[in-house]
């Protein structure tokens, strides 16, 4: 099961360069907002695809997407880096040992 980020609750909450992670195909995919229109938000994925998206199907990440990447094809690069670098990490972590604390803890 993964563990992701919190739901967006608002739909003007997001701002454009947000940060966002939402599922395809039974894959995360990072993206960054562009618009919010129609009900929906425009995203441009890792990728380099836009979609359009309603805030039910994504989840927040802390952080922005920085303001150098002037291209899409550059921004999609970015956000690749991004979830290439977050897999590595994750891959580190020690699920068992994390549980075994949390447990101790008498939390979910």
């Amino acid at each position: 099961m993964a563990m992701l980020p919190k739901k967006i609750q608002s739909d003007s909450g997001l701002q454009a360069g947000a940060l966002v992670v939402y599922e395809n195909d039974g894959r995360p995919l990072v993206a960054a907002v562009l618009t919010f229109k129609n009900q929906k938000y425009q995203v441009l994925n890792q990728r380099g695809r836009e979609a359009e998206l309603p805030s039910v199907r994504m989840h927040v990440l802390p952080g922005r997407m920085p303001s150098e990447p002037d291209t899409l094809q550059e921004k999609a690069k970015y956000l690749d880096e991004l979830a290439l670098s977050a897999a590595a990490l994750a891959s580190k972590l020690d699920l068992g040992e994390i549980w075994s604390f949390v447990a101790a803890e008498g939390r979910d």
